[in-house]
């Protein structure tokens, strides 16, 4: 579910992998009307709001649901479990992700 959250909206939204490494579940808004994700000092340093398609909502909230029972106290949107604990997914372990799927 991790994967299909993360590159569905990767593709749908154009955000580099540092931007998607550094989002926190406070940053994505899944609502009906709102689904946006709020880019923290991007390219230029610069905070941006980016839109996605329901479908990748959809996706998010499958994700988000299974992320709110992983333990650990890290605020990151994408988590993986290493070294005996849950923490922030890097940039280097989504592009291990990517060249695994």
């Amino acid at each position: 579910m991790r994967a299909l959250a993360l590159w569905s909206l990767a593709l749908d939204t154009g955000l580099r992998v540092s931007e998607l490494a550094a989002l926190t579940i406070k940053d994505i808004f899944v609502e009906k009307e709102y689904r946006t994700a709020l880019v923290r000092a991007g390219k230029g340093h610069q905070d941006r709001v980016v839109v996605f398609h329901k479908a990748t909502a959809k996706d998010l909230k499958r994700w988000l649901k299974v992320r709110s029972v992983l333990p650990g106290s890290t605020s990151a949107l994408f988590v993986a479990y290493c070294r005996g604990k849950w923490g922030p997914l890097t940039t280097w372990g989504m592009r291990q992700d990517l060249a695994e799927h």
